[in-house]
């Protein structure tokens, strides 16, 4: 999935990192993002685990916290999980003190590789902690459209078009006409040249 994802992730020119948990190991450090670099670090990650690991999220969520505090702008971080946490502070507790930290400038993205109905529940919920925060299932990634809609839900900024209305002003030339006054009945002071009070509006 997080391969798929990698491919469709636009270049933009910010920063990205790749770190796993529950020992919260850098598989891609904190750099401008090129898919080259992301594709390296994802080829990194171990994909066998011991079969009785603990997955505690919560510490995952406080050690990335104690990481993101110092970052600046927007950040978004993408979670890929099965949703499932066995030991640890509650997960749920630390990512909304993260969301009421930073407002709008945390979103949290979830791949889900869950095969539980409490799993999914539990990814569902975290997702929904943050405004902007993205739910999907892993295996749906393979669709391409889904793919391509995630990757715009996550990179992109939908911003409104304004549609502007442009009238050609029409300047009318201004002619200058002669004006002609007539006054009838104009009354003059008596063998004066002063015309009479009455007259002068």
């Amino acid at each position: 999935a997080l391969k798929r994802l990698n491919n469709v992730v636009p270049e933009l020119g910010y920063d990205s990192a790749l770190y796993a948990m529950p020992d919260f190991a850098t598989y891609s450090p904190k750099s401008m993002f090129t898919r080259a670099a992301m594709a390296k670090g994802i080829a990194s990650v171990p994909s066998d685990l011991p079969f009785f690991q603990s997955t505690p999220i919560g510490t995952g969520f406080s050690d990335l916290n104690g990481v993101v505090k110092n970052w600046g702008g927007k950040f978004a971080v993408i979670f890929v999980s099965d949703g499932l946490t066995n030991s640890g502070r509650n997960p749920v507790r630390i990512v909304s003190d993260m969301a009421k930290t930073y407002g709008d400038r945390f979103c949290l993205h979830i791949i889900s590789v869950a095969d539980t109905a409490r799993g999914k529940a539990n990814l569902k919920r975290l997702a929904s902690l943050t405004p902007c925060g993205v739910y999907v299932d892993a295996s749906a990634l393979a669709d391409k459209a889904v793919l391509d809609k995630f990757a715009q839900d996550v990179f992109y900024t939908q911003e409104e078009e304004l549609i502007v209305e442009v009238v050609e002003e029409v300047v009318v030339p201004v002619v200058p006409v002669q004006e002609k006054i007539v006054f009838r009945n104009f009354n003059f002071g008596f063998d004066k040249y002063q015309i009479t009070d009455e007259m002068v509006p």
